[in-house]
């Protein structure tokens, strides 16, 4: 993440959405939320969702896919809430949208990818207009 923020010239505060990898497994998620929480600080992440809950996991597919939801959260400053989240983990300490969608309220977006043995992507979008 840190090193997608510094090709794209930005800083973690102009972040206004993780479109995060979220596949609802313990070890994933706590890891996925750590990393998040190292990047933009404790209480600093923006508000966060994964959409695996409607799209499932489309294994080679997934970033691609969630990059478009990504794309169409700037597209339309709606951002997609996680759905069927009951209850979020204690340990996990971000903002995660349930229930209803919410607004951008940045220019930029941020979405995270994890694969088999460790590999990691992230890509940012940023509205034409930043």
């Amino acid at each position: 993440s840190r090193r997608a923020l510094a090709v794209a010239d930005m800083v973690p505060a102009d972040i206004g959405y993780v479109n995060a990898h979220g596949t609802g497994t313990r070890l994933n998620d706590r890891t996925e939320a750590r990393g998040l929480c190292r990047i933009f600080g404790d209480g600093r992440v923006p508000p966060v969702s994964s959409t695996k809950p409607v799209t499932g996991h489309c294994l080679g597919a997934t970033p691609a896919l969630e990059a478009l939801i990504a794309i169409s959260s700037l597209q339309t400053g709606c951002l997609p809430p996680t759905a069927n989240l009951a209850t979020q983990d204690p340990d996990c300490r971000l903002d995660v949208i349930a229930g209803l969608p919410r607004s951008l309220t940045a220019g930029s977006v941020l979405s995270t990818s994890m694969g088999f043995w460790g590999m990691v992507g992230v890509l940012v979008f940023s509205a034409p207009d930043r």
